[in-house]
């Protein structure tokens, strides 16, 4: 990059807003991630996603005092969450999120977009297809380290539950600024 560019790029960030790719030249780019940007070259290559997913059926321990799922931290390798058996419609499937995508988190009384749930916890445009989705034939359950759906609240009248545990392989951890 030469001066020019960067004179360019620092006239154009001023109105730009976070989620914004600004081209440059030879093949460069800018992402615009909230106070930060991110150069990127055409020929870079997409970290791979290494997500696995298990589901089995939950102890009586695990529906009686559940823990909280972990966050999604650079340390964090795995996590697990327990829900009631019967809202799991289908076999549960691990995936990015999808543009448009809803979901109803948990003491929400409404549906959200998952994107705004993603900007809302500031995940970088960059990184948000780092951020695993756990989801049944009826759609999203779990955004792995945000957040979970209301149809996943465990109550006392659970008596089945299914634990979802998913894990990253080591080496392709996803990354999501703090």
């Amino acid at each position: 990059l030469e001066a020019s560019h960067v004179d360019r790029l620092l006239e154009r960030l001023g109105d730009t807003r976070s989620g914004a790719i600004l081209e440059l030249s030879g093949g460069w780019s800018v992402l615009v991630e909230f106070d930060r940007l991110r150069f990127r070259h055409r020929n870079d290559a997409l970290p791979s996603s290494g997500w696995t997913l298990e589901s089995r059926e939950a102890t009586e321990d695990e529906i009686r005092n559940p823990k909280p799922e972990k966050g999604l931290t650079s340390a964090a390798t795995s996590w697990s969450l327990t829900c009631p058996h019967k809202i799991v419609q289908g076999e549960p499937s691990i995936r990015a999120w999808r543009q448009g995508e809803r979901m109803r988190p948990l003491g929400l009384d409404g549906h959200k977009k998952i994107s705004d749930l993603l900007r809302e916890h500031r995940v970088p445009a960059s990184g948000r297809d780092a951020v695993p989705v756990v989801a049944d034939a009826d759609g999203p359950l779990w955004l792995v380290g945000i957040c979970r759906d209301e149809r996943t609240r465990l109550l006392p009248s659970t008596s089945r539950g299914l634990t979802l545990l998913v894990d990253v392989h080591p080496g392709d951890e996803p990354t999501v600024d703090d």
